[in-house]
This record gives structure tokens, C-alpha cells and sequence, in this order.
């Protein structure tokens, strides 16, 4: 009988990984490290503004996920989560993104976490319309809205209970609470957000401004997201991240998606 939820490996853990390790633990360190910068966002907002007659216009949420899941798709790391039980390292095939989704239910705001999957293969039009729904389609147009409800009323020991085996089964981790995670603030005008890292990479996004900027030795008010990333440093270190989030950077900036045609 396969159990297996996706594809994924175990990997070995690289040279040097168990001392990293160990140093966390007997120094009780915090196991996520934090990086941020300013992403110029002149090419997104041109994006965005290329497609806002079209029959599914992109939503910016939309147009982050699917970079930030073609740069999690070729750093293989960003793609490994640590498990516990037995110690050891499980590389993911999948591209799956968690994002917090709001809703008005009985005139009050409620918060969920819902996985998007397979975010790098598909097309930004694609996930615009899922989110789209997601936000703002009526209750009983939305898969699962019942079930979050039914989750979230549950007794918290009960939660955590259900939980548990994704601590133990490494597609039920992947499925039920995504490989990397975003949460983008970009409307509420926020300078900074750091996220809640669930995953060895989660990501958060600003609001999106005016912002001086250096392009090419000169001082520009320009068009900014700040970005923020958690990761995991029991999967990359510091140097790691370090290039993995200027890999990230750079394809916002280009406003990068692949050969999405929508």
C-alpha cells in the first residue's frame, strides 16, 4: 500500500549540517533566520497594468506566488523541510504555497490558511482566478469553506492532534500546509511585514509605495514592495539564503513568470 502524497526524497544532510544543528539546539537558538529588501516594483505594476483588461485580470498576490514559486523550483533547498521524527531531510517535488485568505462570515472578519498548489506550473491568470474566488465569491461557492469553518471550531488539543502526523508523514506536511508560504500586505500600506516561518522559506510583502531608491548611482522616488523572508537554518544557512533571496528578488523585479502568456 503506497502512502506517499507527492513526490519527494530524502536527502542526506550536507557536510557541516549536523553541527549547525546541534548548535541551535544546545544554544536554544531560533531555528529561522530573517532577511528583507526593497523590491522595485516598476515592472510588476507594468504587468499588472498589461493584463487589467483582460478576461481574468492578474491580481498582484497572484503575480508574487508564481515568481516566488519558479525561484523555490530552482533552488532545491527552498524545496526541503526538516523533519524531527526521526531527524532528517525530505525534498519536495511539489511547489505548493500557503496564504492567509479573509473573509467577512456573520459580519466579522475571519482569517484561514489555505495551500495553493502547484504554483509554479500554473498561469498567473490561473491563480488570479482561484484567489479571486477564494476572496470573494460567496460562501457556498468556495471548496471547503465549510470545512475551514468545522477546523477552526474545533477544541485547540483536538487541532494539534490532527497536525501531528504532518510531523511524521512528509506529503501530508507538503498538502496540508504548503512547501513555502506568503503573506503579502502590499494594499494595507505597512512598511514591513515578517512572516510566521511554518516552512524553510515563508515570505512576506509591504505595502506597495513610493520609496527613494539608487538606480544606477542616482536617487529615485520609485515604486516599492519591502520583502521579507524567514528561513529555516537547519536546511540553508545564512549564505544560502542570502543568494536564494537575491534569486527571488531579482525575478519580482523583472516581474518574472515563466512563459505565462495570459
Amino acid at each position: 500500500m503506497d502512502l506517499r502524497f507527492g513526490s519527494y526524497d530524502i536527502v542526506p544532510f550536507p557536510p557541516g549540517h549536523r553541527l549547525s544543528s546541534d548548535f541551535l539546539e544546545w544554544n536554544r537558538a531560533g531555528r529561522h533566520g530573517a532577511l528583507s529588501a526593497l523590491v522595485d516594483a516598476g515592472a510588476i505594476l507594468a504587468a499588472l497594468e498589461a493584463h487589467v483588461r483582460a478576461a481574468v485580470p492578474w491580481r498582484l498576490d497572484a503575480l508574487l506566488i508564481k515568481a516566488l514559486a519558479l525561484a523555490i523550483r530552482a533552488e532545491p533547498r527552498a524545496r526541503t523541510l526538516f523533519y524531527r521524527l526521526p531527524p532528517r531531510l525530505v525534498r519536495f517535488d511539489d511547489c505548493h504555497v500557503t496564504v492567509p485568505v479573509q473573509r467577512v462570515h456573520r459580519g466579522q472578519p475571519v482569517t484561514f490558511l489555505v495551500t495553493v498548489k502547484d504554483a509554479d506550473r500554473r498561469s498567473v491568470r490561473d491563480l488570479s482566478f482561484e484567489l479571486d474566488q477564494l476572496h470573494n465569491a460567496p460562501e457556498e461557492e468556495v471548496q471547503d469553506f465549510d470545512r475551514w469553518l468545522g477546523f477552526s471550531r474545533l477544541p485547540r488539543a483536538l487541532r494539534r492532534l490532527i497536525y501531528a502526523p504532518m510531523e511524521l508523514v512528509p506529503g501530508l506536511r507538503a498538502s496540508g500546509m504548503g512547501i513555502f508560504g506568503l503573506t503579502s500586505l502590499a494594499e494595507s500600506g505597512m512598511d514591513e511585514f515578517r512572516p510566521v516561518g511554518a516552512a524553510t522559506v515563508s515570505f512576506g510583502v509591504g505595502g506597495l509605495g513610493q520609496r527613494p531608491l539608487v538606480r544606477e548611482g542616482r536617487l529615485e522616488a520609485r515604486p516599492t514592495l519591502p520583502l521579507s523572508m524567514l528561513f529555516d537554518q537547519r536546511v540553508m544557512d545564512a549564505y544560502q539564503a542570502a543568494t536564494f533571496f537575491q534569486d527571488c528578488r531579482r525575478r519580482l523585479e523583472l516581474a518574472e513568470v515563466g512563459t505565462d502568456k495570459d
